[in-house]
């Protein structure tokens, strides 16, 4: 029994033992474990490796208010105050340690991030700036090249463009974005040798677009000729030439020249049933003036199989503006009333109306009577108008005028049909409500505002002026305008405004020094009747003489010829060399 106890009692003690020394080491684990447990910063700083934001920024934001400073700290807490969305806070955290570490790479690249999350994009190119002074990587210099774009600084960006374009193994991207930018500061044949380098470096980096941007580039350095050979030679070794003649021929008609376009696109388009070849074709032969071979080229694709919705609105759009009424109510018909764009409604009611096409014109009614709290007001107005619901037309015009104000292109329908329902001051009123100006009567306009006038609205604006028997005011407005936002189109409308009101010196000198400039042969002639209708000699001449030089058709000699017997001259044959006849089109210089 003593034995038995013994052995008992050496187990006992010899498994304690086991356990004593299992103890120890359990003991010492969590006496190491607790000198390594992250605390304070360190802790903060796990959280927010972890994920656990809120919980990093209250341990941070304690350790922070208790003085430390440490980079560690401060550089943990600004980066969870970012992950909340408090950028500002973030931001004086790191401002704190600039100046310590003026040299970080990391701490500029974080402070360049946040100004521009705050859109503070000056200082955002300062952190970068130093940067790419440290570390001049393609990266820096292409955020550097991305900021100079961005705040307007052309010289700059070209400058780091022309450095990131120079390294070994440059991106295509930097070639094109340069090449756009040579073009834009006046030097196009930069932008043409840049993409011959870039066809050399990488020539399966120039695609269509590239190609198109060569052309425009060629355009721009009066190589008209040539940018019309670069197209044909690529569509010669194209795999897909429907698709590819799209931007080819954009460059050409975009720039003013939808004859040449026409010559790529009409080869392609006789053969193809794709709606966009269709499409641009049709719009390039509208913009060449050919609009009765448009016309007839969506009428024969509308023939066909289901036409694209942009394809019948240009159908019927064109058809309308044509005053061809059968032929639009035909358009209208074949889209469906309930599918023509809300805008086109007024046009169809007309159109319709005139073409005697009961149907049509039923369909439109219902229109109107199903959608009358949907569609804008100013569209139940024009509609009714055309409807000859003169009533409803003057009922919807007054909802209308809360909509025409601060907004350019309501106003100007409004005024149109104001005017059309003999309302003189009504219109002027909705004008003027649109337009960012501050009208007083017996004074000059005063700008009151951003300058955000469409571009396609500069003109018949200028026009409506005229109409309305102020083309004093309207001459000022165009006039400010033309300033503020800087434009072929403005100038037009301007010269169109400056006519009306008899200015015709200023517009005659507009002319001399624009000399260089591809103003249009449309506009010119334009100016030229409206120079004849207020009476302005001089400058019909001068526009009609241009004209000649610009284009030089038989038309438009005989309508110089015209002119000048109109103001007493005698009518006498022109010689070639004195209207500088044998000018073409791809001999004058663009810049625009």
């Amino acid at each position: 029994m003593i034995g038995s106890a013994r052995t008992i009692g050496t187990f006992v003690w010899n498994t304690l033992r086991g356990q004593h020394a299992l103890l120890l080491t359990v003991v010492a684990a969590i006496s190491l474990s607790l000198f390594f447990v992250p605390r304070g910063a360190e802790l903060g700083r796990l959280n927010l490796e972890l994920g656990f934001t809120h919980k990093a920024i209250a341990i941070l934001e304690e350790k922070y208010g208790a003085g430390d400073s440490s980079a560690a700290t401060i550089g943990a807490l600004a980066q969870a105050r970012a992950q909340v969305g408090d950028v500002a806070g973030a931001v004086s955290l790191l401002e704190q340690l600039l100046s310590e570490h003026p040299r970080d790479p990391e701490l500029l690249q974080a402070l360049a991030g946040y100004y521009r999350r705050l859109g503070r994009l000056e200082s955002s190119l300062r952190m970068v700036e130093r940067l790419g002074t440290i570390q001049p990587t393609p990266a820096t210099l292409q955020e550097l090249a991305q900021l100079y774009g961005e705040l307007n600084r052309p010289i700059e960006q070209r400058r780091v463009l022309r450095q990131l374009v120079g390294r070994s193994r440059p991106d295509a991207a930097h070639f094109i974005e340069l090449a756009k930018l040579e073009k834009a500061t006046g030097n196009p044949a930069a932008g043409i040798e840049l993409i011959r380098r870039l066809e050399t470096l990488r020539p399966g980096a120039v695609d269509a677009s590239v190609v198109a941007l060569d052309m425009s580039l060629r355009v721009a350095a009066s190589q008209v000729a040539g940018a019309l050979e670069r197209g044909e030679r690529f569509l010669a070794k194209s795999r897909n030439p429907a698709r590819d003649v799209l931007p080819l021929a954009g460059a050409l008609s975009v720039q003013g020249y939808p004859d040449l376009a026409l010559k790529l696109l009409t080869p392609l388009a006789g053969k193809s049933r794709e709606p966009a070849l269709v499409m641009a074709t049709g719009q390039a032969e509208i913009d060449a003036g050919r609009r009765e071979a448009a016309l007839r080229r969506l009428e024969a694709f509308a023939a066909g199989a289901k036409v694209h919705p942009d394809l019948a609105q240009l159908r019927l759009r064109l058809a309308a503006s044509m005053g061809l009424h059968m032929r639009a109510a035909d358009a209208a018909e074949a889209m469906g009333i309930a599918s023509i764009p809300a805008d086109l409604l007024p046009a169809t009611a007309t159109v319709a109306l005139r073409a005697g096409r009961s149907a049509v014109v039923d369909s439109v009614r219902e229109r109107l009577r199903n959608e009358r709290s949907t569609l804008p007001p100013i569209v139940m107005a024009e509609t009714s108008s055309a409807l000859r619901d003169r009533q409803a037309a003057m009922e919807w015009a007054g909802l209308a005028a809360r909509d025409a104000k601060n907004d350019p292109e309501t106003a100007m329908k409004l005024a149109r049909l104001e005017l059309s329902l003999m309302r003189r001051n009504l219109a002027l009123a909705a004008l003027r409500s649109g337009l960012p100006f501050a009208f007083q009567d017996g004074q000059r306009p005063a700008f009151a505002g951003a300058a955000d006038i469409p571009e396609n609205l500069l003109d018949p604006i200028a026009r409506l002026y005229a109409d309305l028997g102020m083309p004093v005011e309207g001459q000022a407005v165009l006039e400010v305008l033309k300033d503020k936002q800087p434009s072929l189109q403005a100038d037009r409308a301007w010269a169109i405004a400056a006519t009306a009101a008899r200015r015709q010196d200023a517009v005659i000198e507009w002319l001399k020094t624009n000399e260089d400039r591809r103003i249009g042969p449309d506009f010119l002639k334009d100016l030229v009747f409206t120079s004849i209708k207020s009476g302005s000699q001089g400058l019909a001449l001068a526009a009609a003489t241009r004209l000649v030089q610009d284009r030089g058709t038989d038309s438009d000699r005989m309508l110089l010829a015209e002119v000048k017997v109109l103001f007493g001259a005698p009518l006498v044959r022109l010689k070639p060399s004195e209207a500088m006849a044998s000018a073409g089109p791809l001999d004058r210089t663009a810049t625009r």
